[in-house]
Order: C-alpha cells, then structure tokens, then sequence
C-alpha cells in the first residue's frame, strides 16, 4: 500500500501505463514518417560517390537498401497493456525493426517526429 496517499500504487501504474503509450506513440511516428519519405523519394537510386565511400541519403534519390520494408507481424497484444504490435525487418538486410501502437481510441492520431531510427541487427 502505498503509504503516503493510500491508492495502492494506483498513481504509479498509471504514470507507467502513460510512458508505455508515449513510447508506443513514437513507434507509430517512425513507421508513418517512413512511409511518407518513401511516397516521396525520387525514382533515381543513390549511389556512393566512388567504391567503397559512404551513399549519402537525402530527397533527391531513393535509397535502394532500406526503401523496400516487409511486415511480418502485425498483431493486437493485451499485454503489458493492450496494444498493435507490428514486427518487420528490410530484405538481404540483417536489420529488423519492432513497433508498438496504442489502440485506436487512444492514439487519437497523435504524432510525434524526432531523429530515432530503432532498427534491431542480429
């Protein structure tokens, strides 16, 4: 019980339960930016300056390794809280990437756009 208030932790698993949806929000931002840079990315591939140099990525080229995502699991999931669990990963590529939405009457079409790429290498 928790002592101060007497609510049994009640404040706490909700203040849990809030950064869990904060953080399933941002998910949500990273696929949906995703799929809006490859609606408007050019139909010319980048390509590296000369062999073995880095590609540069911007919105004048499309990016030939990373442009083509598949989904493997889009699932509703109840626990810890209820929520649309979307696993995926990026052909001949050993990156995956996992994303966790609220349900739709929370999500309330929130969105959130920050510099995270939460890509998972084997």
């Amino acid at each position: 019980m928790n002592r101060r208030n007497g609510n049994d932790g009640l404040r706490d698993r909700a203040r849990a339960r809030g950064h869990l949806l904060k953080w399933m929000a941002a998910g949500a931002v990273a696929v949906g930016a995703s799929s809006m840079l490859a609606r408007a990315a050019s139909a010319v591939d980048c390509v590296a300056p000369a062999p073995g140099q880095p590609t540069f990525v911007d919105d004048t080229c499309t990016d030939i390794r990373w442009n083509n995502p598949q989904i493997d699991i889009d699932e509703m999931r109840t626990t810890p809280v209820p929520h649309r669990y979307v696993h995926g990963f990026f052909p001949g590529t050993d990156a995956r990437f996992a994303f966790y939405f609220p349900p739709a009457a929370q999500y309330q079409g929130r969105f959130i756009q920050g510099p995270v790429h939460p890509l998972m290498l084997r």
